[in-house]
């Protein structure tokens, strides 16, 4: 399906799958330098880079939030390369749903944040590396 661009101001949940679902993050320099990406960017509230996978809660801004996601798989991809990754990072599409109020950001930021945690690979979130929080960028 094609993109869908949401207005600006609602938290979107993206989930970036890497290609072929490998565990190509077990590597913590790569895993960090990747995860720079989205600790540094304005648009995190909440973010969790798996072995496998990436989870995004983004605020939307005026840029279109596909374009963000596309530059973040570019640049990270090139981070790869430069790391010594060969070949395909990430698969080609993404998951995208945007936040009902009702539902609210809070709970799809503690989802996300307990993703290492339910897989067995820490206690806590605030012992996973490459997890990290903006509640105060959350508009509910």
């Amino acid at each position: 399906m094609p993109a869908i661009d949401y207005p600006p101001g609602y938290p979107i949940h993206i989930v970036i799958c890497s290609w072929a679902k490998r565990s190509i993050f077990v590597d913590p320099n790569l895993a960090a330098a990747v995860f720079q990406l989205a600790r540094t960017s304005p648009f995190t509230i909440a973010a969790c880079l798996m072995p496998d996978h990436f989870h995004w809660l983004m605020i939307s801004r005026k840029t279109p939030f596909s374009v963000v996601v596309q530059r973040f798989k570019s640049y990270s991809t090139r981070i790869s390369w430069r790391h010594g990754y060969r070949g395909k990072l990430w698969q080609r599409s993404f998951f995208d749903h945007v936040v009902r109020r009702a539902e609210g950001s809070r709970e799809v930021a503690r989802y996300i944040l307990a993703n290492p945690v339910r897989a067995g690979l820490v206690e806590s979130w605030q012992a996973y590396p490459h997890s990290t929080l903006f509640e105060e960028r959350s508009p509910f």
